[in-house]
């Protein structure tokens, strides 16, 4: 039987605050959202940028040199760097796997391809059942 996988974004669980108002509860770091993420299922994380890029005027003058090594490498968006990126996101997130996407529309995208595959397969499953 096909087992399902399914991912949710940080920003699903809400920080709490209130654009018009006091705060509502308080706060809950993302590496505990992570973990809540874990216990109860999901298998994969979404990021937005603000979430993959967190505190973007705290740049020592080092991580500095290191996005400007990397835009003058070439390798923006795939290459070298993202799958290093993928592998330490893994680790931190203690995963087996994970993929970095440039856009919302390309992890939708995959997420489509990976449904139609799994109809198929499900489609010859059941055919050959029969």
């Amino acid at each position: 039987m096909t087992q399902f996988k399914f991912s949710v974004g940080p920003w699903n669980v809400h920080t709490g605050a209130d654009a018009y108002g006091p705060a509502t509860r308080k706060d809950i770091p993302i590496e505990e959202k992570f973990k809540k993420f874990a216990e109860i299922g999901f298998s994969a994380i979404q990021f937005h940028d603000d979430d993959a890029v967190p505190n973007i005027n705290d740049y020592t003058e080092e991580e500095i040199k290191e996005v400007s090594d990397a835009l003058r490498s070439g390798w923006i968006t795939t290459g070298p760097r993202t799958k290093q990126f993928e592998k330490n996101l893994c680790e931190y997130l203690r995963v087996d796997n994970c993929v970095c996407l440039n856009s919302a529309t390309a992890e939708m995208k995959l997420s489509f391809l990976r449904i139609h595959i799994l109809l198929v397969l499900l489609r010859q499953f059941i055919v050959v059942r029969q």
